[in-house]
């Protein structure tokens, strides 16, 4: 409902919902942080000028063109899952969409799934379960599809099947002149190409058709805990599982997760396949001993459940607080030296980090998502064979105490790869700079997609604090000339490699 007064926007808004309720809302509105804008991470403070919530692609293309109208910028949310509440647009003042009501779900005959852009992950997998059929995603049942395949998708099959962007073949999609296009390799190949990868920064996607794949009949699940009297008892068993991780014969059927918090290590992982094939793999072997508390066959939904209560372990699951995260990824030149992971799990070892709730995560990738050439689609990160994760939360505030010992630890492990800027953009670190967020999350793909986001989007009406900026706005904004823009990468990139050590020799 709009206000008593209304703007000429909030008129166009209110426009477009003729008086349904639940259609809109407006600054002031008695819940309108709680119940529409819906923060993820309380530590960082958005407020929309209005949020809308669409029923069908038309009713989000007259928004968008409300909000060009009014000289106002435009972000999505989808599941509202983002490290930087950039669902609500990321800053303040901007049109936050809100994709609840785009739950389309139909198959086709050549088993594709035809998705709205408003449907989570835990709703998707039971539609495709009817169909015995899956794809590849991560394990957060909250997320949304709008902005995950639009980012990269990474989860436990994307070693099988690739990421969920992988395996996107179509998308209808409302651009910045509230244009709605269906988009594909023969249609609009760039805009189709920049979707996927960076899509926030080019249109809302409101339908997805995506490849599906047989669900497997038997999944294998296990979890071993470590025991150990401190984290450095963890340096052996991670350079074993690390060896095992960086493999790159590894059976693809195969993922893992390390995980370090106060509590102890624990590896979990998935094999997509019977207990026999399992142990025909030798992986069994391979795996650092430790205490074996579960290993159980289950089918898909089974795994699904069971990738849950993995990701409960993290730290960060549907549930708002304030939360703090670095990341970083490593390809097969990064691999860890046995120096740099002992002073990590030593740095673990402080007394300060016995009274913080905080995780560390390292993931296995690579695999089929490997397979796909790098200028395929907009994701940058197809040589990272590893991911690693840090979450600090804490309900009352994060504190500048807080962030450095994350910030300190992030550095040990930066430090030691060979190029430490590179950032999987779904694990959005707020403390970038667009400049420097642009560099991290696209690299070497950065100028196509400034160039393809000058014909898409030249008022840069799709924005966030780390969106892809139009070449034209880049130049001038920093009067760039012949190769300026190249010196300030490099200079970026020599600074990344800075900070303080922590080197216990």
């Amino acid at each position: 409902m709009g206000n008593s007064t209304s703007s000429p926007f909030q008129q166009c808004l209110d426009d477009i919902c003729l008086g349904r309720a639940g259609c809109v809302s407006y600054p002031g509105n008695l819940l309108y942080e709680p119940l529409w804008v819906k923060p993820y991470n309380l530590a960082v403070v958005v407020e929309p000028v209005a949020v809308i919530r669409p029923y069908n692609s038309i009713e989000v293309s007259k928004a968008v063109t409300c909000a060009v109208k009014h000289g106002i910028s435009v972000q999505a949310r989808s599941g509202g899952h983002s490290f930087a509440n950039h669902g609500n647009g990321g800053q303040n003042g901007e049109l936050m969409i809100d994709l609840m009501h785009l739950q389309e779900f139909r198959m086709t005959l050549g088993h594709r799934a035809i998705i709205g852009g408003g449907m989570h992950l835990g709703d998707l997998d039971k539609k495709l379960h009817e169909y015995g059929r899956a794809i590849p995603h991560g394990t957060c049942p909250g997320v949304g599809i709008g902005g995950h395949a639009t980012v990269g998708g990474l989860g436990p099959s994307s070693r099988m099947w690739g990421n969920m962007l992988d395996n996107v073949v179509q998308a209808k999609v409302v651009t910045a002149t509230g244009r709605i296009v269906h988009v594909d390799a023969q249609n609009f190949p760039d805009l189709f190409w920049a979707l996927r990868g960076a899509g926030a920064s080019f249109g809302i996607v409101t339908e997805f058709t995506v490849q599906t794949y047989p669900s497997p009949d038997k999944i294998v699940e296990y979890s071993y805990h470590i025991k150990l009297g401190r984290r450095t008892d963890l340096v052996e068993p991670f350079e074993k599982w690390q060896e095992l991780a960086m493999d790159e014969r590894l059976d693809r059927r195969f993922s893992s997760s390390f995980i370090i918090t106060p509590l102890g290590g624990i590896i979990s992982g998935t094999f997509y396949g019977n207990s026999s094939e399992y142990r025909k793999t030798g992986i069994a072997k391979r795996l650092p001993d430790g205490h074996l508390f579960d290993i159980r066959v289950k089918d898909w939904l089974g795994h699904v459940a069971h990738a849950v209560e993995v990701a409960a372990l993290h730290l960060l699951t549907d549930i708002p607080t304030q939360f703090y995260t670095k990341s970083v990824g490593l390809g097969q030149q990064d691999k860890l030296d046995w120096r740099t992971v002992r002073n990590v799990f030593n740095y673990m070892d402080r007394p300060e980090a016995s009274l913080m709730a905080w995780a560390v995560i390292f993931n296995t990738e690579g695999g089929a998502v490997a397979d796909v050439p790098q200028n395929e689609t907009a994701y940058a990160h197809r040589d990272k064979v590893m991911m690693y994760q840090s979450y600090l939360v804490d309900a009352f505030g994060v504190s500048a105490k807080d962030r450095g010992f994350l910030d300190n630890l992030h550095k040990l492990v930066r430090r030691a790869i060979r190029y430490p800027g590179s950032v999987y953009p779904g694990y959005v670190d707020r403390t970038m700079s667009r400049i420097e967020a642009q560099e991290a999350y696209w690299g070497g793909l950065l100028p196509r997609l400034q160039q393809t986001k000058q014909i898409w989007d030249p008022d840069d009406v799709f924005r966030n604090p780390h969106s892809v900026q139009p070449i034209a706005a880049v130049a001038a904004a920093r009067h760039l000339k012949n190769n300026e823009w190249d010196k300030m990468v490099t200079e970026w990139r020599n600074h990344q490699k800075g900070g303080d050590d922590y080197d216990d020799d």
